[in-house]
């Protein structure tokens, strides 16, 4: 499946479930959904701030997973709200942060790899 795919088949699920009624594609109808998806790496964070140790156990992991799968879920509702093309729009900042300097964005921006 392709990421638009997927968006479509999660907008699909999410209609069917309920979760978009009374909401449309309104500023604060998108709002919302950023907050959702807020939530649901803040309960990331949380799993690993309670429970990770050493390496992580398998069932922090999963825990991690699934927070992880329930923000993609919520950025593919966002994307089919907004009628955003989820495959294009990864290409291109893909393609984008590919020909970005080394550490871009850090105050080691394009110091050279030490290893290289």
């Amino acid at each position: 499946m392709t990421l638009n795919d997927w968006r479509d088949d999660v907008w699909r699920l999410m209609e069917a479930k309920g979760f978009h009624a009374g909401r449309g594609n309104t500023r604060d109808d998108v709002l919302v959904r950023l907050c959702l998806v807020h939530t649901e790496v803040s309960e990331a964070v949380q799993e690993v701030k309670r429970h990770w140790t050493g390496d992580g156990s398998p069932a922090v992991r999963a825990a991690v997973a699934e927070e992880v799968a329930d923000t993609l879920i919520r950025l593919l509702d966002l994307c089919g709200c907004m009628g955003i093309d989820v495959d294009a729009a990864v290409s291109v900042k893909h393609a984008k942060n590919a020909v970005r300097p080394h550490l871009y964005g850090t105050p080691k921006e394009g110091i050279a790899h030490a290893n290289a």
